[in-house]
């Protein structure tokens, strides 16, 4: 990392910020301020992003999430779907979509229209991921489980945009599971790398 290495470090030390993304299809902004007060709109994000304050801990129990009203997520991870620039009736493919967050805002975004394919080979986070599609609500989804490959070769130029989120070091992980640091490995990044050629 050279002369970045020390900020990295410093990085790593500083508080998880964590916000949630609106569902709007099932919540407006006044229900969720009505809701949490305390939790503020990041104006400079785009979509409905609020902050995440102490008294919010136990989020993913509120029936609003039970719901599918708002999706967990770090603000750094919605910037990939906006680099993405999806108009409404787009086909878009989510090749690596578990959990699926930016899946959620892709559909946001489409709005009701077009197509997300939303793919996970993992059997077991496959499952997480369609959990978390379902209750989010929309209907113009298709979950797949294969391989880029084979849906490179059946879907050719099919798809308006494809969105890779693909396995990784998992670096940006240690503040939120500390313990990751210790799967962390020149080994593992060679792995990755080879993975990551494969799926593009």
């Amino acid at each position: 990392m050279g002369e970045d290495y020390e900020a990295w470090r410093a990085a790593q030390e500083t508080p998880l910020f964590r916000c949630v993304r609106l569902n709007p299809n099932k919540i407006d902004e006044q229900t969720w301020r009505n809701e949490f007060p305390n939790s503020k709109r990041i104006e400079s994000y785009p979509g409905l992003l609020y902050t995440i304050d102490e008294s919010m801990t136990s989020l993913g129990n509120h029936p609003f999430h039970h719901a599918g009203c708002f999706y967990l997520q770090d603000p750094s991870a919605s910037l990939a779907v906006e680099a993405l620039t999806v108009s409404k009736g787009d086909r878009i493919l989510d090749a690596c979509a578990s959990p699926g967050g930016k899946s959620t805002q892709i559909l946001s975004q489409l709005d009701g229209s077009g197509l997300l394919v939303s793919n996970e080979i993992d059997a077991k986070r496959n499952l997480t991921l369609r959990f978390n599609l379902q209750r989010f609500g929309d209907d113009n989804i298709i979950v797949t489980q294969n391989d880029t490959q084979t849906i490179g070769k059946y879907l050719s130029g099919y798809f308006d945009k494809i969105l890779i989120d693909a396995p990784c070091s998992g670096m940006g992980m240690f503040r939120k599971d500390p313990k990751g640091i210790a799967y962390f490995s020149q080994s593992n990044i060679d792995h990755c790398v080879r993975m990551q050629k494969e799926i593009l």
